[in-house]
């Protein structure tokens, strides 16, 4: 099999007010057929020849921004 990764991601964003937006966002990566490297008992490297690796990644993304004064803004980001 051959080795693959897909990325994704949705977002949604919202005004709160007329100062201040929040943006709430998922993103994800995975991985299948992945090649893997592991340590043999003497010591060395050796690379596995099937492809069998997994990885996945799952993540949460908040955005606030706020619009102050004089042309200012703030942006908390987690």
């Amino acid at each position: 099999p051959t080795s693959s990764v897909q990325q994704f991601n949705i977002g949604v964003q919202r005004e709160l007010n007329a100062n201040t937006a929040l943006l709430v966002a998922y993103v994800g990566t995975r991985g299948d057929n992945l090649t893997t490297v592991f340590q043999d008992p003497q010591g060395r490297n050796a690379t596995i020849l099937a492809n069998f690796g997994q990885s996945s990644y799952n993540g949460l993304q908040l955005q606030l921004r706020q619009t102050a004064r004089a042309g200012l803004s703030y942006l908390a980001s987690y």
